[in-house]
């Protein structure tokens, strides 16, 4: 994914205020929900890599200069690698209060953050650690319904 492909969503939930932010760069997708009426993020969750998976210590240098780090291998699922086909097929989805949100691509769910203690999921992460936890369905059905 090149500079040109990058993409961005956003949308403000009525009742919390809160915004979703979604947004590619050469690395991958991230998901960030902010504060309410604000655009400081107070959660994120990586949502997919674009393809290359780093070492733990390039993702620890990203993340030190003020970048979102690339998902580092030892934390990757099997789905973490995905080629957006169809960019339009991307989606916001939020939980009926707007303190959750998830990102869709057609119907199925990639990545979400969940309210509470502020927890992200991702279908792209295989272990718990530094990007957050791996995907839950049970999670999902229960925060956001079918």
């Amino acid at each position: 994914m090149d500079e040109a492909d990058d993409l961005f969503l956003e949308d403000q939930h009525p009742d919390s205020r809160r915004y979703a932010i979604f947004e590619t760069n050469d690395n991958g997708g991230w998901l960030y929900l902010t504060a309410p009426d604000e655009g400081r993020p107070e959660a994120d969750a990586l949502v997919f890599s674009s393809g290359y998976l780093c070492t733990i210590e390039e993702a620890q240098q990203a993340a030190e200069s003020g970048e979102a780090p690339p998902l580092a291998e030892p934390f990757a699922s099997d789905e973490a690698i995905l080629e957006l086909a169809n960019p339009d097929a991307l989606a916001l989805a939020w939980s009926e209060d707007g303190e959750s949100i998830a990102v869709l691509y057609g119907e199925r769910p990639l990545a979400m953050i969940v309210d509470g203690p502020r927890r992200s999921y991702s279908r792209a992460i295989g272990l718990k650690g530094p990007y957050g936890l791996p995907w839950d369905d049970e999670v999902y059905l229960a925060t956001f319904g079918d």
